[in-house]
C-alpha cells in the first residue's frame, strides 16, 4: 500500500548518492533521511511541535538528474519538502532476537518524485548558467 505523500522536514545527514542496478543497467540514486515534523497552534497563539506526529523518514530519489542535484546542493540540517509514494517498511527481527524480547519496527520510506529547498534557512542562491543549444 502506498500513498501520495508530501512531508517538510529537516535533513538528519548528509544525502548520499549511490549506484544500484535497475534491470541489469547501472543507475544513480540518491538516499535522504528527514525528520517529518508537524507544527501546530499552541494555547498562547505560538507554534509547537507535535511530538506523536514528529518521526524521521527514510527518502529515496530514483530520478538521476535530482538524485545528482540533491547529493551535490542538500546538507545536512537543511529544510525540505518532499513529495512522493509513501510506504511502510518493517524490520523483521530474527527468532534469536525476539527470544531476547525485541520486537519487530516500522518505519515509513518514501519514493520521492520533487525535492524542495525550504528558503527560511536559505543565505544565498547561486544559479548555474545554462549551455547555449548546439547550432544556436
Amino acid at each position: 500500500m502506498a500513498s501520495e505523500t508530501t512531508a517538510r522536514g529537516n535533513l538528519l545527514t548528509n544525502p548520499i548518492l549511490k549506484i544500484v542496478k535497475v534491470n541489469g543497467q547501472d543507475r544513480k540514486i540518491a538516499e535522504l533521511r528527514i525528520m517529518s515534523d508537524v507544527w501546530r497552534d499552541g494555547p498562547e497563539g505560538d507554534r509547537i511541535q507535535d511530538a506523536d506526529k514528529t518521526h524521521p523518514m527514510q527518502v529515496t530519489v530514483w530520478n538521476e538528474r535530482l538524485a545528482e542535484a540533491c547529493a551535490n546542493t542538500l546538507r545536512s540540517g537543511m529544510r525540505v519538502r518532499v513529495t512522493g509514494q509513501t510506504y511502510p517498511h518493517i524490520y523483521r527481527v530474527s527468532d534469536q532476537d525476539r527470544a531476547q524480547g525485541k520486537t519487530d519496527l516500522m518505519e515509513i520510506r518514501m519514493d520521492a518524485e520533487d525535492v524542495t529547498v525550504c528558503l527560511n534557512r536559505v543565505e544565498s542562491v547561486t544559479m548555474v548558467t545554462r549551455s547555449a543549444p548546439a547550432g544556436a
